[in-house]
């Protein structure tokens, strides 16, 4: 069984970019353009990690965090940003880390590893 994350990113390019990454690393990559379909995508599939972007339309990042927050079983969050300061200090207490926009792509994989280790099987 692969490990899945779900990316949530309302840019396109970034979606396809990260999903690419991933996907070669042998990830699962679930997506979804905004926090309304992450929530959908959650309910449907069991992440083992969420990277989550914050400026989305329909429900940003602070939003999904907030209902994200309630729910009984969470995986960690990746928060994906250009601005850090964005996160609310009420749904901060969901994000495990902030991997700053503009990344690369090393970056991003030793941010997935760290959290889904080589190996891990969920």
């Amino acid at each position: 069984m692969s490990r899945a994350i779900l990316v949530v990113e309302d840019d396109e390019h970034i979606r396809q970019f990260v999903k690419t990454v991933l996907s070669r690393e042998g990830y699962e990559v679930i997506i979804a353009a905004n926090g309304v379909s992450a929530l959908m995508q959650i309910k449907c599939h069991a992440p083992d990690l969420i990277l989550l972007d914050m400026h989305m339309p329909r429900m940003n990042g602070n939003a999904f965090l907030s209902v994200y927050s309630t729910m009984q079983e969470r995986v960690p969050v990746v928060v994906v940003t250009v601005d850090p300061l964005t996160i609310s200090s009420r749904e901060a207490t969901v994000v495990e880390k902030v991997l700053v926009k503009p990344f690369t792509m090393d970056e991003l994989l030793d941010c997935v590893q760290e959290f889904l280790p080589p190996g891990f099987e969920g």
